[in-house]
């Protein structure tokens, strides 16, 4: 995993850093916040520029199966029940997606991944930042991060320079962890040239809070329950 040198924004805190590892230890423990484990040893990079959507979503099921199942995901890489590059053959997302349209829109938006999330059997709750409030936003992450057993999960569709990162993509990733003292969130970024980062629920917001110019609409979240 290359070193990134696009974390610019101070209030950004690189997961592998001291400080980042000291949040992470805090909210494993439960003494100061929540984490999905399971989730956060699943996570892997997007394998091409416009899957960060698929990636995610294949994250947040498999997560949730591997925990039903009680697989080691360890040991037990082979037998993961989803992985991005097995969604493109599954029947749930060829109903749901349109790759050509997929490709040459560089990727999901909010609403399609919400289709896609719903079409493999999950309820959501979908908000576009511009019909949300940073609070109502910081009560969705936080109650569906508690359940350290991935049977809620939480994804952002924000904008990455936006939130500090350096990089001027619309951005999906899926969130692990909450530091409840330094009100942080662990976004699981999936893009190949940054870091999976502890950032300010304040500041995802804003990041959120942009227009995604391929539906005219604002960027925002989805708790995914099964």
């Amino acid at each position: 995993m290359p070193k990134s040198s696009t974390m610019a924004s101070k209030d950004l805190i690189d997961l592998r850093s001291d400080e980042g590892q000291k949040l992470l230890e805090d909210a494993k423990t439960g003494c100061d916040g929540a984490c999905q484990q399971t989730l956060l040893a699943l996570f892997s990079k997007q394998a091409t520029n416009f899957t960060c959507g698929i990636a995610s979503c294949a994250m947040i099921l498999c997560a949730n199966a591997v925990n039903q199942q009680k697989l080691d995901v360890d040991t037990d890489k082979s037998k993961l029940p989803y992985t991005e590059g097995m969604m493109f053959s599954l029947p749930q997302t060829l109903a749901a997606i349109n790759f050509d349209q997929l490709r040459s829109g560089g990727g999901l938006t909010l609403d399609q991944l919400g289709e896609l999330f719903v079409s493999h059997g999950c309820r959501i709750k979908l908000r576009h930042a511009s019909d949300s409030t940073v609070d109502e936003f910081r009560a969705d992450a936080t109650s569906a991060i508690k359940h350290t057993d991935s049977t809620v999960g939480v994804v952002i569709n924000y904008k990455q320079d936006v939130l500090g990162q350096g990089v001027p993509y619309g951005h999906i990733s899926p969130l692990a962890g909450y530091h409840a003292s330094t009100d942080h969130l662990l976004i699981l970024d999936t893009w190949p040239e940054t870091e999976e980062c502890w950032a300010k629920v304040d500041d995802i917001f804003i990041s959120m809070n942009t227009t995604d110019y391929t539906c005219g609409k604002k960027r925002g979240y989805i708790v995914v329950n099964f």
